[in-house]
């Protein structure tokens, strides 16, 4: 069970991180 929260956890943040980074850039 800890190894699938961990991989769901690490995309969840990779998707926020290419978001935001994105966002940042734009503005």
């Amino acid at each position: 069970a800890m190894h699938i929260y961990m991989d769901t956890v690490n995309i969840f943040v990779r998707i926020l991180t290419i978001l935001a980074g994105g966002g940042s850039r734009r503005k």
